[in-house]
């Protein structure tokens, strides 16, 4: 992997403990074209022009010492971070990608706190949560790179509740070589809670032209890996950890195209499986025209082909959430839906607060038949309820006595990504939503007209 189009991070997608979701679709983002005029020069214009709903953002590596750049210092300030808010508030989902084929590794260029303070300062800035480690070439092999960026990861973990955490990594066409294996084993037995595992299915450099067959083949070698470094796993968890990023079209070895068909053959094995993730270098690629492999994919006969063919995999993963006990995180803020003060009386407000494992923040979803869910507080004993049954913007949501009625009744349905969903109740329609998009301790649930927006975006964890 020779250029920048090898650069590949990885993205996000499944919280693994769902049994609902879908594939997401994150294809990378160069973050050097703002204010170039190479198209989509932002994020919004790729929603707007692409339907593009999740993106991830190439790359952080160290600026010199221990700073930020390589790229993704653009979406820390000006137009660049006014591009990431905008686009997660009409309903995108970002990941934050460190790493790569260029550049010195943050876990190189600083201590232990030093790279926990640049990324958590990427994360506060940006109010993303999840965050990809693009691990190859010559830093792949360091144990001493794992052990820092373990750590770091452990301790972000920590501050973040529920933090999507990737591995982006060089695949062979059987599976991965021995040191990526290594990235992934050493993380896990660290303690770090892997969401994904991210092949780079390009460049394999013997000149072959059956890029699709080898992607699955290489996605098939890489769950028979990971399965005995996951053991509570069920198949389709292995499966939901594993994504695939091929480069489209024209690749750094250039006698290996990736094809339209190939995207397609690939979105059914998507589909077949569960994977959870399929991503490509890059966006600005999927554009028709050019003559230059490095700006365009130049197989393209339309703008946004490829991304359109992985997008078929994503609305046909169907299922319903498991019975069990959940804690429930808002996508926005990152912040856990709480009884206050872990009340056990009627009427008491349904709230976001920091996530602190109590059972003021664990629910009980129990399916209750057509696509209805009763959601409990396993601390009251008492549902979620929609206050006197309203069907205006605003309503209160509380917790009461279960009574039966559509008040206590939602939909769980998927979101715009493989991580969240949205709840949705009987009566009056409505979305579950974070009142004035508050970011604090205390913030209310209400109901709203449903928008879409991340605000109404729920993540479920199973206890």
């Amino acid at each position: 992997m020779k250029t920048r189009l090898s650069l590949m991070a990885a993205v996000a997608t499944i919280a693994l403990t769902q049994l609902a979701h879908a594939t997401e679709v994150a294809p990378y983002f160069e973050t050097w074209v703002y204010g170039s005029g190479t198209a989509p020069s932002t994020l919004m214009q790729a929603k707007s022009a692409g339907g593009v709903m999740a993106a991830t953002m190439a790359f952080g590596v160290s600026g010199g010492g221990c700073s930020m750049g390589g790229g993704l210092e653009a979406n820390l300030s000006g137009a660049g971070k006014s591009d990431i808010l905008n686009f997660q508030a009409a309903g995108g989902r970002v990941i934050l990608s460190f790493g790569g084929a260029s550049g010195q590794y943050l876990e190189s260029a600083c201590s232990d706190d030093g790279m926990y303070n640049l990324i958590k300062n990427a994360l506060d800035t940006t109010g993303a949560r999840a965050i990809d480690f693009d691990v190859e070439g010559s830093q792949i092999s360091s144990g001493a790179l794992n052990t820092r960026r373990n750590n770091v990861t452990k301790r972000l973990q920590t501050t973040y509740p529920g933090l999507y955490v990737s591995y982006t990594l060089p695949v062979d066409p059987g599976g991965l070589p021995s040191e990526a294996v290594t990235v992934v084993r050493s993380a896990a037995q660290a303690g770090v809670n892997v969401s994904m595992v991210n092949i780079m299915a390009m460049d394999y450099g013997d000149a072959t032209s059956a890029m699709g067959q080898r992607a699955i083949n290489g996605a098939t070698g890489t769950f028979n890996q990971i399965k005995p470094i996951f053991p509570g796993k069920t198949d389709a968890q292995l499966w939901a950890m594993i994504g695939v990023t091929p480069m489209i079209g024209v690749n750094d070895t250039q006698s290996e195209v990736f094809r339209q068909s190939d995207a397609t053959q690939l979105a059914a094995f998507a589909q077949q499986k569960g994977l959870g993730l399929l991503a490509y270098w890059a966006l600005q690629r999927d554009m028709p025209g050019g003559s230059d492999f490095n700006d365009f994919s130049l197989v393209n006969t339309k703008a946004y082909e490829f991304y359109k063919i992985f997008a078929g995999a994503k609305a046909t993963q169907p299922g319903a959430l498991a019975d069990g006990t959940y804690t429930i995180t808002s996508a926005f803020s990152g912040k856990c839906v709480d009884i206050a003060a872990a009340s056990t009386a009627n009427s008491a407000q349904v709230q976001q607060y920091a996530c602190n494992g109590t059972g003021a923040q664990k629910f009980a979803v129990t399916n209750m038949g057509q696509g209805w869910y009763r959601l409990v507080n396993t601390n009251s004993g008492k549902a979620i309820d929609i206050a006197a049954a309203s069907t205006a913007d605003g309503a209160k949501v509380q917790q009461y006595t279960d009574n039966g009625t559509g008040a206590q009744r939602f939909s769980i349905k998927p979101g715009s990504d493989a991580t969240t969903f949205v709840l949705t109740n009987e009566t009056s329609g409505k979305c579950l939503d974070v009142a004035d998009w508050s970011t604090n301790d205390a913030g209310k649930i209400q109901q709203w007209t449903c928008t879409g927006n991340v605000n109404q975006a729920w993540r479920f964890t199973k206890q």
